[in-house]
């Protein structure tokens, strides 16, 4: 860029030269202005990712403060609950056990559950696999009766057959 700059400024600066001192300075201009026009792009590129510098910095931040924030509570709320266990104020023992105790019974409930629903499951998967063997049964009964006819209607029409042949 500097090392345009002087010629640049004989450019714009009034002169009087001849035709090919033009076209030089035509072609000087043309790559200054090249030079000016990659600076602005970069200037541009430069400006967006700082801005996005800036906004991610700044949702980092808040978030920082909320961690603080949390963090600064949950010291708070974790001293009053040893102040409270060490007093004896919170029956941690009893109370515990019984919560514990009672999903431990739903849990196994649940499990009781679980075990007569698949139960149920597997019966009716073998109750409906019967009843598609059933009924390929039937039709193949149905069928082996619709062979046994023809079979019986064929035999009568070769004796028909052997008897004028004969």
């Amino acid at each position: 860029f500097k090392a345009l700059e002087s010629m640049v400024i004989k450019v714009v600066c009034p002169n009087k030269m001849n035709s090919s001192g033009d076209i030089t300075e035509n072609n000087l201009v043309s790559e200054y202005k090249d030079v000016i026009r990659d600076q602005d792009k970069k200037l541009a590129d430069l400006q967006e990712k700082y801005e996005t510098a800036v906004r991610e910095k700044t949702a980092l931040h808040q978030r920082f403060l909320q961690i603080e924030q949390d963090m600064a509570r949950l010291v708070d709320e974790n001293a009053l609950l040893r102040a409270q266990v060490n007093s004896g104020t919170v029956g941690v023992g009893s109370d515990v056990m019984l919560e514990v105790e009672r999903w431990k019974v739903e849990c196994n409930r649940k499990d009781d559950t679980i075990q007569n629903l698949e139960s149920e499951l597997r019966r009716l998967r073998l109750n409906q696999s019967q009843q598609v063997v059933l009924q390929e049964v039937n039709n193949d009964q149905a069928k082996i009766q619709e062979l046994q006819a023809e079979i019986e209607r064929l035999t009568t029409d070769q004796d028909d057959l052997l008897e004028l042949l004969a």
